[in-house]
C-alpha cells in the first residue's frame, strides 16, 4: 500500500448510523455525493441541495484535490492511497475509491470474497473482487472527522404538510370527500349484521316475513352505498385534477425562474422523472390520507366490535396483525432503496432516449445506430433488473400475506367452532365475526399500505426538493446575497438608444475549485455602441456574455445597467449559439408565441433578418411549421428566423454570440447593414471579419482580460462599401 499525501493520526469517530445511498441529480457530482454519504456516517446530515449551494461544481466535476479541498473545509481529514485489490481488506470504511477513471463510488464493506459499494449513478452494488477490479483504478481516500469536526444537521425537509398549503381552496371539497369515505365505511360495518340476523333469527326461527323485510331493508342500503361510492369517485376524479393542475403549475412556474447552470448540469430524463414525482404525492394527497385515517377509524371499530364478540379470537388476529406488520417494516429500507435506484435508473434511461432522438443526424452520419441502441439497451436492461428485485419483494410480501391470513383464518374457524360447539357462540355469531375480521385485516393492510406508502413518499420528496429549494435566478437588481452587485437603474430617457451598460472588477469562476474564466474584468458600453468581442475559442468569451445578459451571476464585481424599460427582461434581446426553434410556425416563433402578435412587426423583423423573401416562397408562409430542432428549415434559415425573434422585441440592446456564423457573406453583409441603421447598443462575439468590422470598439478577450484593439483594425477588416448594400441573398 503506497501513500499519494501523508496525514497526521486519525481521530476516531464512529457513527452508529449506516452509509445511506444518495444519488447524484447533476452529471458531475459524484464526488460530492459521495462525501456526502460519508458524512450523514458521521452525523453530517445536510442534504445535497446544501452541498451544491456551498461547494458548487462545474460539468467538469472535481478532481482528487478538489474533494480533499471540500473535505478538509467539512473539518474531515483525508488521505490519498495508492494501492492493490487485495489492499482493500485493510482500508477503513466507508472510503472513496476512484472508478472507472472518470468516476467516485464510496466502500461500505469488503469481505473475503466481495466488496460493498454506494454508487452515485446506480446505488447499492455488491462484486466480486475480479468485477471490481475492471472498474477501480488503484486509486483509494480515506476519510476520518479530525478534531474540529461539528455534525451540520439537516435543514428542514419537504414534508407532505407542505403539499397542504397547495390545497388551500380545496378544503370543502377535502371535508366531503371525507364524509362521504366515512358513510361507505358505516356501509361497510352494518353489512355483517345482515349475514347473522338471517342464520340466527330467519334460518333458526323460520321468520320468512323478516327474511323479506332484511333484504329489502340493505336492497336500500346498498343503493345508498352505490350511489355514494359513485359520488366520492366522482369527487376525488375532480379534486385530483384541480391539485395536479395547481401543484404543476406552482411547480413548472418554478422549474421556468431557475438558473440557466441548473438545466446544464442535469440530463433532461431526471429533471422530467423529478417533475413527475408530483403525481405521487398528488394521489397520496387525495386519497391515501383520506383512505388512511378512514381505515385507521375502520380498524379500530371492527376491532372493539371483535372484542365484544369474542376476546380470545381478537386477540389471535392482533397477534397475526402484528406479525404481519414487523415483516412489512423490515422489508422498507431495501424497498425505499431499490425504488430511488430504479427511478434514477429509468431517468438515465429516459435521457439517453431522448438525446439520441435530438440528434438523430450524427447517429446516422457516423452509423452509431448498433452502439446508441446497445447503450440504451444496457440502460432498459438496468431499470428492469430493479424492477425485478422489486417484484420479488412483492412477491414474497404476497406469499407471506397469503399464509399469515390463511393461517388465521384456519385458527379462527377452529377456535370459533369449538366456542359454537360449547354454545358459548351462535352460527350467526360466527359468520358476523369472520366478516368483521375480514373488514378489520382490508383495513389494517390498507393502512400499513398507507403508512409504508408515506414513507416510500420520503423519496418522492427528496428528489421534488431537488427543484422546489432551488433558488430561482433573480433580475438585475435583485441580487443582494450575491457577491457580484448588479444594478439597474431606470432612465427617463426616450431616445431610440438609451440602453447602457458598465462592468467594474468582474470575476466569474465556474466553481469555487477552478481558475477565474475573467478576473476583475471592466468595461463600458455606452447607448447605441456596437462592441466586438474576440479572441480564441474557449476564452470564456461566451462565459462573459451571459454574465452581461444575466442569465449566469458574476462571482465576483459590480454591473450597473440603464434602461427606459423598468423590467430589464424587455429591454435586451439575443442570438446565442445554442438557440432554438419551439414548435409552431414561423410566426409564433418569431413572435416567441406572443398573444396577440403584431404581423406587421413579424414582416419587418424578418425583412431585417433578410429572411422575409424566403418565407414568402414557402407554400404556407408565414404559417410553415417548424418543430421543436427547427426541421424543415437550414442552418442559415435557423439563424436568421432568432435573429428575426429577436429583432421583433424592439430591443434597446443586443447580444449576438456567432449569430451570422451559417451565413453567406451577402446575406450577413445585408444584415449587418441592417443591425447597424436600427442604432440600438449592441455586444456582438465573433471571428469572421465581416462581423467585427460593424463594429464601433473591438475587445479582445485572453488570459481573463479584455484588451482593447486599435481602430485600425476594423477598417483592416471592413468590407468594400457595396457589399453593405448587397439585396438580400435567397436560399435556395
Amino acid at each position: 500500500m503506497h501513500y499519494v499525501s501523508s496525514g497526521q493520526n486519525h481521530i476516531s469517530l464512529r457513527s452508529n448510523q449506516r452509509v445511506p445511498v444518495i444519488l447524484q441529480a447533476e452529471a458531475a457530482e459524484c464526488g460530492l455525493v459521495c462525501l456526502n454519504m460519508i458524512g450523514h456516517y458521521y452525523g453530517d446530515t445536510r442534504d445535497m441541495v446544501n452541498m451544491r449551494h456551498q461547494y458548487s461544481l462545474s460539468l467538469r466535476g472535481a478532481s482528487l484535490k478538489d474533494i480533499i479541498s471540500i473535505g478538509s473545509h467539512m473539518n474531515f481529514q483525508c488521505r490519498a492511497l495508492k494501492l492493490e485489490m487485495d489492499d482493500l481488506t485493510s482500508l477503513q470504511t466507508p472510503s472513496m475509491l476512484h472508478w472507472d477513471m472518470n468516476h467516485f463510488v464510496v466502500l461500505v464493506k469488503v469481505t473475503k470474497k466481495a466488496l460493498t459499494i454506494h454508487d452515485p449513478a446506480l446505488g447499492k452494488q455488491t462484486l466480486t473482487f475480479e468485477q471490481a477490479a475492471q472498474h477501480f483504478t488503484g486509486v483509494a481516500l480515506e476519510i476520518q472527522p479530525n478534531k474540529d469536526f461539528t455534525p451540520v444537521k439537516a435543514p428542514e425537509k419537504l414534508r407532505l404538510r407542505d403539499f397542504f398549503k397547495q390545497t388551500k381552496g380545496f378544503g370543502k371539497s377535502i371535508v366531503v370527500l371525507f364524509l362521504l369515505s366515512a358513510l361507505l365505511q358505516l356501509f361497510i360495518i352494518a353489512s355483517p349484521y345482515y349475514m347473522q340476523t338471517v342464520v340466527d333469527d330467519v334460518l333458526v326461527q323460520n321468520n320468512a316475513p323478516l327474511l323479506t323485510a332484511l333484504a329489502v331493508g340493505f336492497c336500500l342500503l346498498l343503493l345508498i352505498e352505490t350511489f355514494t361510492s359513485c359520488t366520492r369517485q366522482l369527487l376525488i376524479l375532480s379534486l385530483s385534477s384541480r391539485l395536479q393542475l395547481q401543484m404543476s403549475s406552482a411547480v413548472f412556474k418554478h422549474l421556468l425562474s431557475l438558473p440557466v447552470d441548473y438545466f446544464e448540469k442535469r440530463h433532461i430524463g431526471d429533471v422530467v422523472s423529478r417533475f413527475g414525482s408530483l403525481t405521487h404525492i398528488r394521489d397520496f394527497l387525495t386519497t391515501g390520507v383520506v383512505t388512511a385515517i378512514l381505515d385507521g377509524i375502520m380498524a379500530t371499530l371492527t376491532l372493539s366490535v371483535m372484542f365484544i364478540y369474542s376476546p380470545i379470537l381478537s386477540l389471535v388476529v392482533v397477534a397475526i396483525m402484528l406479525i404481519y406488520l414487523v415483516f412489512r417494516i423490515s422489508l422498507l429500507p431495501t424497498t425505499k432503496r431499490l425504488t430511488t435506484e430504479k427511478i434514477n435508473l429509468s431517468a438515465s434511461e429516459q435521457s439517453h432516449f431522448m438525446e439520441s432522438i435530438r440528434a438523430i443526424i450524427p447517429v446516422r452520419i457516423y452509423q452509431q445506430e448498433i452502439q446508441r441502441h446497445g447503450e440504451w439497451q444496457n440502460k432498459l436492461v438496468n431499470t428492469l433488473n430493479k424492477d425485478i428485485s422489486l417484484g420479488k419483494l412483492e412477491i414474497t410480501s404476497q406469499t407471506v400475506n397469503h399464509l399469515l391470513f390463511g393461517l388465521e383464518n384456519i385458527i379462527i374457524i377452529y377456535v370459533a367452532a369449538q366456542l359454537v360447539l360449547e354454545n358459548t357462540f351462535s352460527v350467526g355469531m360466527l359468520f358476523a365475526f369472520i366478516a368483521y375480521k375480514t373488514r378489520f385485516s382490508s383495513a389494517f393492510d390498507s393502512v400499513v399500505n398507507k403508512v409504508i406508502a408515506l414513507r416510500m413518499l420520503g423519496l418522492h420528496f427528496d428528489r421534488l426538493s431537488d427543484i422546489i429549494f432551488t433558488s430561482p435566478e433573480q433580475q438585475l437588481g435583485s441580487r443582494g446575497n450575491s457577491p457580484a452587485k448588479l444594478l439597474n437603474n431606470n432612465s427617463a430617457s426616450t431616445t431610440p438608444a438609451s440602453y447602457h451598460l458598465t462592468a467594474s472588477d468582474l470575476s466569474y469562476r465556474y466553481s469555487s475549485s477552478e481558475p477565474y474564466v475573467f478576473h476583475q474584468l471592466n468595461l463600458k458600453v455606452t447607448p447605441g455602441e456596437c462592441v466586438a468581442i474576440v479572441g480564441p475559442s474557449g476564452t470564456g468569451k461566451t462565459t462573459l456574455l451571459k454574465c452581461l445578459m444575466g442569465l449566469l451571476t458574476p462571482t465576483h464585481g459590480e454591473l450597473t445597467t440603464h434602461s427606459i424599460h423598468h423590467d430589464k427582461e424587455l429591454a435586451i434581446a439575443a442570438v446565442l449559439q445554442e438557440d432554438m426553434c419551439l414548435s409552431g410556425t414561423i410566426a409564433d416563433n418569431i413572435a416567441c408565441f406572443d398573444e396577440a402578435p403584431d404581423l406587421s412587426r413579424i414582416a419587418n423583423a424578418a425583412m431585417l433578418a433578410c429572411l422575409h423573401q424566403e418565407i414568402v416562397n414557402m407554400p404556407m408562409q408565414y404559417n410553415t411549421l417548424v418543430g421543436d430542432m427547427g426541421t424543415s428549415l437550414s442552418g442559415g434559415q435557423r439563424q436568421r428566423l432568432f435573429l428575426a425573434r429577436a429583432l421583433y422585441r424592439h430591443p434597446e440592446i443586443l447580444f449576438l454570440d456567432e449569430a451570422s456564423s451559417h451565413l453567406d457573406l451577402d446575406n450577413e453583409a445585408m444584415i449587418n447593414h441592417h443591425l447597424k441603421q436600427l442604432k440600438i447598443t449592441r455586444i456582438i462575439v465573433a471571428h469572421r471579419p465581416q462581423t467585427i468590422a460593424m463594429a464601433d470598439t473591438v475587445y479582445q478577450l485572453s488570459e481573463g482580460q479584455l484588451h482593447k484593439l486599435p481602430a485600425q483594425l476594423a477598417d483592416e477588416l471592413s468590407p468594400s462599401k457595396n457589399q453593405g448594400e448587397t439585396p438580400c441573398h435567397t436560399e435556395k
